[in-house]
């Protein structure tokens, strides 16, 4: 299921049109310049993170403070600095180690309430379903509440690549790679394992698109999904960079929202053969 169909399912189930914005909404990626360097001298990697709708193609600019950078010895640390653009943010990282790097964005729960008012326009409030109440105007109908978390993440690797980073955290949406995500060829098969709360995640959907959607009638979206394990597997059909994101939704089991959604973004290079 794509975060598109979840949000669309959040406003048909409320019957909120005021949701239609975030049926179309943007996706968030980290794209670095390289995904993979060798050599000694080559230690430094400008990394764009954006919001858009187009496939790497820089529309909104997102504030970094979250970003989480894990070295190949595990630790993690927050990014030093970056530059928030009117398009899209950026930042240079430097990789002082060999090995296999992470870069994440976590985010969530993110509340947010949709309702309809008096005049039976559809119109949402940035908060959770307590803090809602005081704020919601009077004849307010058809109201619901949503929580969403959001994980974004990419991985560079400098030489060999190394499995450390590659760990699950037993959170939200999460993969495990049969075959390293710093390792994928072109023309050759590729295994994951998709996996909630630490769990496989069986009976999911996932979408897989490569880059240059501004440059394709149709965005040739590939649909993906899990077995019984969680698993899935696909063959790249040519060298480039991909976009790879998944959705998940369930009814809340607190009283700050009535349904929950996760996504997972994942943006990785297809080398040539």
């Amino acid at each position: 299921m794509t975060l598109n169909t979840v949000l669309r399912n959040i406003a048909c189930s409320a019957a909120l049109l005021a949701a239609a914005p975030l049926a179309s909404a943007h996706s968030l990626w980290i794209l670095p310049g390289d995904f993979n360097i060798a050599g000694e001298s080559d230690k430094w990697i400008t990394v764009d993170v954006s919001a858009s709708n187009t496939i790497f193609k820089a529309d909104k600019p997102i504030d970094l403070k979250g970003l989480m950078v894990t070295a190949p010895d595990g630790t993690t640390t927050p990014l030093a600095s970056f530059t928030e653009g009117k398009r899209r943010s950026v930042f240079d990282i430097e990789l002082p180690a060999q090995g296999s790097w992470k870069l994440q964005m976590q985010s969530g729960p993110r509340y947010m309430t949709f309702y309809t008012d008096a005049e039976g326009k559809h119109q949402r409030l940035f908060m959770d379903k307590q803090k809602a109440k005081a704020k919601l105007p009077k004849g307010a109908t058809e109201v619901m509440s949503w929580a969403g978390h959001r994980n974004t993440l990419s991985y560079i690797t400098r030489g060999a690549p190394t499995e450390a980073v590659l760990k699950p955290q037993g959170k939200g949406l999460e993969l495990t790679f049969s075959t390293h995500p710093n390792d994928i060829v072109a023309g050759e098969p590729v295994q994951m394992t998709l996996l909630f709360n630490g769990k496989p995640a069986p009976e999911m959907e996932l979408e897989l698109t490569a880059d240059g959607t501004r440059y394709r009638d149709d965005r040739a979206v590939t649909a993906l999904h899990t077995d019984a394990k969680g698993q899935f597997s696909f063959t790249p059909a040519q060298a480039g960079r991909y976009m790879l994101s998944t959705d998940k939704e369930q009814d809340s089991t607190n009283d700050r929202a009535d349904k929950m959604g996760w996504s997972l973004l994942l943006t990785f290079e297809a080398q040539l053969p």
